[in-house]
């Protein structure tokens, strides 16, 4: 049986169209559409969060207690719906020569944009990650020793209070030797899991 009912949304308001319901109304109905009206909205003002977080934040605040959520839409469907904020995403550049588009960046988080050559190399983080080291985030166009050597030098000028003492490395020569002549005090020490890349590599090659 096919039912010709429309409903229209204007804002958070739901208007019945001319034709009747001729069908078992879901009990989930209004709530589903509720759940689609937010994420919609969500989407266009929050484009950068992930669609499962957006998606459980919709569903969290609006999913019924007193009915069936077998008949509720899908989360996979709700997070393909959330594909519609990439045309409100800044364009993927294509070329270093780019402009930043610094509305999308949180206050204090964009520290470098350092130019070694022709190549380019992006520094993100803040006071907190950096005292977590870890917490660091630098995009690099290229990884020699002398693009490594940028980003300590701009770290360890910007932020006198870094006293680094012990660092763990990936075995890659040239994060070595960037590190041997920054910071030549400082303990390297590599991990298996890192070593054992290399190793297997070679290996392969036989």
């Amino acid at each position: 049986m096919y039912c010709s009912a429309t409903v229209r949304q204007i804002g958070d308001t739901f208007v019945n169209g001319a034709n009747p319901h001729i069908c078992v109304t879901k009990a989930s109905a209004l709530s589903g559409a509720k759940i689609h009206a937010q994420l919609c909205g969500q989407c266009k003002m929050d484009t950068h969060s992930s669609a499962s977080s957006i998606v459980n934040d919709a569903q969290s605040s609006l999913l019924p207690t007193n009915v069936p959520t077998d008949s509720l839409p899908q989360a996979s469907s709700l997070m393909h719906k959330c594909k519609l904020r990439h045309k409100h995403r800044p364009i993927d550049p294509d070329s270093l020569d780019f402009e930043i588009e610094l509305n999308a960046i949180p206050d204090d988080f964009l520290r470098a944009d350092l130019y070694v050559g022709n190549k380019r190399h992006l520094v993100f983080y803040n006071i907190s990650f950096l005292q977590l080291r870890s917490g660091m985030l630098t995009g690099l166009s290229s990884k020699s020793a002398e693009d490594y050597k940028s980003v300590l030098s701009h770290l360890m000028l910007q932020n006198d209070f870094v006293q680094l003492q012990c660092i763990m490395i990936d075995f890659e020569a040239v994060v070595w030797n960037a590190f041997r002549d920054m910071v030549p005090n400082v303990v390297g020490k590599g991990c298996h899991f890192h070593w054992t890349q290399p190793i297997y590599g070679g290996k392969c090659k036989i």
